[in-house]
């Protein structure tokens, strides 16, 4: 019954039931935890967070003083690790899917909802494709942690924004057959930081071109040394909204493609729903223009935005991305899973490469396989990685 990644690790156990407590306790303690704490309630289990550190939190979310909601949103407050995060419940199925997105839209990854009373077979499954050593550090947005447009001119400069891989996984046959790359700041004094503190200033104003051909660059730099052990691997790049716009983009694209003797063939351009819809008409050019010299354009966060099947039929794409929040444990939300088979027949019907990105677990990985989705992109598969980890990763696999 042990668990071995959870050997030695640390659970908490939120539940106003002592006899719910003490067999979860029991059912973790059978796994392979080494510390597992008891809280009755949110506030309980709050004042035991301050002094300790937990790899897995499982609450009940129906309890008295503070809820299993609320805890959940003043622990991510205060977290600085992606944690994973079970939810016992007798509640009914749609509310529960209500806090599956609640959760969903957090720090934290929900792994999984146990109907009460939980039991070994049930928990030991919610556990079992997940390790606590692929948590991540959360790089949380306050205010004050966002950075200047000066200061991350200076990072450019510095060569201080580098670029990260996550592999895109062929569903028939676990190819790898594509890349996303994606920005990275490797800040001097505060470490790894993720998008969320920069990422406006690369999206928008003077500094968005700069990076994005900068970006580019790097790219057709590296790609001789990936075709040394995967050849023909596209890579997706995001375009910044402002780019959709500019005259000279093309050029300055194709000129980058001539001087490394690249295929155009070999990048896929992504740009969101939300960008493009909000200024078709002029975006179409671009992306008519990108189309035509060879460059792939995909849909990114497909149905987070506003677009329409008539809309998306003007635009020139090639791919269609659906969002995470679609993706991640919609085998167990027939309302995701809806939407999730609604985009694929939009594929199909436009003939779009299908990607379903927030491929997190085996569950995933199976529901969208069997769905007919062409690529997946995720956790399951691979965490963005920097590119000499990238290089081992596409090796491995290889073999």
């Amino acid at each position: 019954m042990i668990l071995h990644q959870w050997l030695g690790r640390t659970a908490l156990i939120v539940d106003d039931s002592l006899s719910m407590r003490l067999e979860a306790q029991r059912i973790l303690d059978e796994i392979g935890f080494d510390k597992i704490l008891l809280a009755e309630n949110g506030q309980q289990a709050l004042e035991i967070l301050a002094g300790n550190t937990i790899d897995f939190l499982l609450t009940d979310l129906n309890m008295p003083i503070m809820d299993g909601v609320e805890l959940l949103a003043e622990v991510e407050k205060s977290n600085t690790c992606r944690l994973y995060v079970g939810v016992m419940s007798g509640l009914d199925a749609s509310l529960l899917n209500s806090v599956r997105e609640i959760a969903e839209d957090s720090e934290f990854d929900l792994i999984g909802i146990l109907a009460k009373p939980i039991d070994m077979n049930a928990t030991r499954l919610m556990l079992a494709p997940h390790s606590p050593e692929n948590q991540r550090p959360i790089f949380l947005r306050h205010e004050s942690e966002q950075c200047s447009a000066s200061e991350l001119a200076t990072a450019l400069a510095n060569n201080e924004i580098v670029s990260f891989f996550q592999p895109k996984i062929n569903l028939d046959n676990g190819e790898v057959v594509g890349l996303e790359a994606l920005a990275r700041w490797q800040h001097p004094k505060r470490g790894l930081l993720m998008p969320a503190t920069f990422i406006e200033h690369l999206e928008t104003g003077v500094l968005a071109k700069q990076h994005f051909l900068y970006q580019i660059t790097h790219i057709l730099e590296i790609i001789p040394e990936l075709d040394s052990i995967n050849p023909n691997l596209t890579i997706n790049a995001n375009m910044p909204v402002s780019l959709l716009v500019d005259p000279s983009l093309v050029e300055e694209l194709l000129q980058l493609f001539t001087q490394h003797g690249a295929d155009p063939q070999r990048l896929i351009l992504e740009v969101t729903e939300t960008s493009v819809m909000s200024n078709l008409k002029a975006s179409l050019t671009t992306l008519a223009r990108l189309r035509m010299k060879g460059f792939g354009i995909s849909m990114d966060d497909y149905g987070t935005g506003y677009s329409s099947m008539q809309q998306l039929a003007k635009c020139p794409f090639t791919e269609l991305k659906i969002d995470r929040s679609f993706v991640h444990n919609s085998a167990s939300n027939p309302k995701l899973l809806s939407i999730l088979n609604a985009a694929l027949g939009i594929c199909k019907q436009l003939q779009l490469t299908s990607v379903a990105e927030g491929v997190e677990n085996q569950a995933d990985f199976q529901l969208v396989r069997a769905m007919g989705w062409s690529i997946g992109q995720g956790y399951y598969f691979s965490h963005p990685l920097p590119f000499n980890q990238l290089l081992t990763f596409l090796f491995t696999h290889r073999e």
